[in-house]
């Protein structure tokens, strides 16, 4: 077949700084979005050089904090367009030893395509190539048809997902089920045939990516209103701090009790341990690598081309097949707490383990004190208490309690709620 182009798997929006920024606040930024290097535009948006992380901290180290990044940046910058094909970009990276490359459209910067996105377009080649030729491949997870997800779901539901994933096609949007809706559907495939069927997830998260534009942070909202149109019978919620709203229907007569998050792709920064998150439009891949754990950091594109494709970034299907809950960061359990007990809840659950090295994460977290910010005078972080007792009260409703419990004991994970609270023997008794 044709080889894609920069537009099918670039990354938007490009995070870009002034040539007048400081080294140290371009330093910042690399540090609050994990980036290897900076676009530099001009005031009119046009692109004027690249800065990398190396030369900023050569910068720094030098003591120059406070002097512009446009003496430390690169300004003779190869480009491609959105229609550059892989293999012209593959060339390009190798011949010039660069890991990214930024793409313009008259003269304007809309994406940018890294050497990890290059990997992963040659990696889905393969992919399809050994599915094709009937090769074991260990490892790899070839695209579902699409109609074969549309099978796993009730009927309903399958045709509202379509329904949306046309209205965002009609605006030139991308639009994925992501987390949990994507775990348990896989985790039914997993299943013997005797024990498969349509099933009905009543709470969906859904994605909205600009694809191949910067998209405004509404984007969700405006998907939201215009699907409501389609279904009067729902209710609409908009939350307008984190640019998400849901649509809610109850005892409906087709969909029953749903609800359904629609959001802008976002990343988040927290400016402090265990603080609320401070929150941007971004990428799909961006907006998956904020999730708690790698098995809900799953998407499955809803809308063409390569509808019915799974992504999964972080290693998420093969520690569903393995059973394993494994964190995507290893300062997640600083950065949110909430997250220690979110990893018994859902290991206590699915009857998964907490993989050695997040139990070890855990057990720092602990350690190092974050539960000192529960406390009320902590005046940071007032939402904290209440985000931990909401996690402890979905432990306490399910079926499952005794071992959570005994499992958050265990792990000295009580002392979030309270530094002096610990389990007794004769809580985990039936």
């Amino acid at each position: 077949g044709q080889s894609p182009t920069a537009r099918q798997f670039m990354s938007a929006p490009v995070r870009t700084i002034r040539p007048e920024t400081t080294i140290m606040d371009a330093n910042r930024l690399l540090l609050r979005y994990g980036h290897s290097g900076l676009c530099v535009v001009n005031h009119q948006g046009h692109l004027t050089g690249i800065v990398a992380r190396r030369d900023l901290d050569i910068a720094m180290h030098h003591g120059f904090m406070n002097v512009p990044v446009k003496g430390w940046m690169k300004t003779d910058v190869k480009t491609i367009t959105p229609d550059t094909p892989l293999p012209v970009i593959e060339d390009l990276m190798v011949t010039y030893d660069v890991g990214r490359l930024p793409v313009l459209h008259n003269s304007n910067l809309v994406g940018i395509v890294t050497r990890t996105d290059v990997l992963r377009q040659i990696h889905r080649h393969h992919c399809i190539n050994w599915q094709e030729k009937g090769l074991p491949h260990e490892g790899l997870h070839p695209p579902s048809p699409h109609d074969r997800w549309g099978d796993r779901l009730a009927r309903p539901l399958w045709e509202l997902l379509q329904k949306a994933a046309l209205l965002a096609e009609h605006r030139g949007w991308h639009l994925y089920l992501v987390g949990g809706a994507v775990r348990d559907l896989w985790l039914q495939s997993l299943l013997p045939p005797n024990k498969k069927h349509p099933f009905f997830i009543p709470d969906i998260d859904l994605v909205v990516d600009g694809y191949h534009q910067a998209l405004e942070p509404g984007a969700g909202m405006e998907l939201a209103r215009t699907l409501q149109i389609e279904y009067p019978t729902s209710r609409l919620h908009i939350h307008g701090q984190f640019q998400t709203a849901a649509l809610v229907w109850q005892r409906d007569s087709h969909l029953g009790s749903l609800w359904v998050d629609i959001a802008t792709a976002r990343t988040e920064f927290y400016p402090y341990p265990a603080a609320h998150p401070e929150v941007e439009a971004a990428s799909i891949h961006q907006d998956l690598s904020r999730r708690d754990f790698t098995i809900n950091a799953l998407a499955l594109r809803l809308t063409q081309p390569d509808a019915g494709e799974l992504l999964d970034f972080f290693g998420g299907l093969p520690d569903l097949e393995a059973k394993l809950i494994r964190v995507l960061h290893p300062n997640s359990f600083i950065e949110d707490p909430t997250r220690i007990y979110r990893a018994v809840r859902f290991a206590t659950r699915l009857g998964f383990r907490l993989e050695p090295q997040t139990e070890g994460f855990i057990r720092y977290a602990m350690k190092s004190g974050i539960y000192l910010r529960t406390s009320d005078d902590y005046e940071h972080t007032p939402g904290l208490q209440t985000r931990l007792k909401a996690e402890l009260k979905s432990i306490l409703e399910s079926p499952s309690w005794q071992p959570a419990l005994k499992r958050l004991n265990n792990l000295g994970a009580l002392g979030c709620l309270h530094p002096n609270l610990q389990g007794t023997p004769s809580l985990w008794r039936s």
